[in-house]
């Protein structure tokens, strides 16, 4: 199965890069060299087809290969490294998360008793192992991605079994239940979504907490348990990752740059930025 996937890979990817597909939740990326960048990831599962991508975390790195995907049902933001070569480029999958199909999924699965293996954590992000189900969906879809018309015919079928069977992964507990509205997780989820709508605008952690309708200490202990990071430490790495996008892209200028994600200082924004990326970003 693995090397009829990785012969779909090159008729449908043959240049680095991101590239949009028939079927608009779906987008591939090639690259044939290594690197390292933040990347905010929203509302996605990543497959990777060939290579590796290493997701690094406070205390905790993520890789995902060809044996295992990485799922995000919230924002997360991340430094990745990248691992491909010429021989050997990095192909990955991003899909997208459908919410409505999602929603259907939880609710039904809600109604089943399931024993999850390994202990709940109620991290906002994990990676799971790549069954024999999934290969052959992921096969499918690549096929299905060749015609313009099959990914249209095809494609919302296709996309609610992959999303079924990672959500009945031995990891996916918190991926259920995001998408069950009185759970805390949903809670934090939406809290994590207007952070990352709104991170140029003046945040407090306070009226997040009372908007999530949760006390200021519960809200806290739970954000942290989700991502990995208190809200402030968030909110603070959202307006970095984004500062770096658009130095890059816009050739802004530090002082503009700051403005625009959310700072008041440019002074504490360069200070916070060489501290998280190692360099000031007037050399990015």
């Amino acid at each position: 199965m693995r090397d009829t996937i990785k012969n779909n890979i090159q008729q449908l990817i043959q240049e680095d890069g991101l590239k949009r597909t028939h079927i608009k939740e779906i987008e591939l990326f090639k690259s044939s060299t290594n690197f390292q960048a933040p990347l905010t990831y929203e509302l996605c599962m990543v497959f990777v087809l060939s290579g590796r991508k290493i997701g690094k975390l406070p205390h905790k790195d993520l890789e995902f290969a060809p044996n295992n995907y990485l799922v995000v049902p919230t924002t997360i933001p991340l430094m990745c490294e990248t691992f491909g070569s010429v021989t050997e480029p990095f192909v990955g999958m991003v899909v997208k998360i459908d919410k409505s199909m999602m929603y259907e999924i939880a609710e039904a699965l809600a109604q089943e008793v399931k024993t999850f293996k390994k202990p709940y954590t109620a991290m906002g992000i994990f990676t799971d192992t790549t069954t024999p189900q999934i290969d052959e969906v992921l096969h499918r879809i690549l096929q299905a991605l060749s015609s313009k018309v099959e990914s249209k015919l095809l494609g919302s079928s296709l996309l609610k079994e992959l999303y079924y069977h990672v959500a009945i992964g031995q990891n996916a507990e918190y991926l259920q239940k995001m998408f069950l509205n009185s759970q805390v997780e949903a809670k934090i989820a939406r809290s994590l979504r207007k952070i990352h709508e709104a991170f140029s605008l003046p945040l407090e952690v306070s009226k997040l907490a009372k908007e999530a309708e949760m006390s200021l200490s519960s809200y806290h202990t739970h954000f942290k348990a989700i991502t990995t990071f208190t809200p402030l430490q968030y909110i603070k790495k959202i307006r970095l990752t984004r500062a770096f996008e658009l130095l890059k892209r816009e050739h802004l200028s530090v002082t503009q740059c700051s403005y625009n994600v959310g700072y008041e200082s440019p002074a504490q924004f360069s200070k916070d930025f060489k501290n998280l990326f190692g360099y000031p970003p007037s050399k990015l």
